[in-house]
């Protein structure tokens, strides 16, 4: 991800706004904002673990077509 293009402006910007979150909410505030973070992490991981398996069922499943359609007579 170092390599992307992007990702030297995005982490600018992700420490600016966590600066800005510091200082504008409570300690509590700021604690949710990390909690929600992180509960919205780990459903982007599930979702994007559960296409990830999605596509290794469907590549399978047309494996074992293409392997059938070679093997006719």
């Amino acid at each position: 991800m170092k390599q992307h293009p992007e990702s030297s402006a995005l982490s600018q910007l992700l420490a600016k706004i966590e600066e800005q979150l510091k200082n504008s909410l409570t300690a509590e505030q700021y604690q949710l904002v990390l909690d929600w973070e992180d509960v919205k992490n780990r459903w982007h991981t599930l979702e994007v673990e559960h296409m990830y398996e999605l596509g290794v069922k469907v590549g399978i499943r047309i494996q074992q077509e293409y392997d059938q359609f070679t093997k006719l007579p």
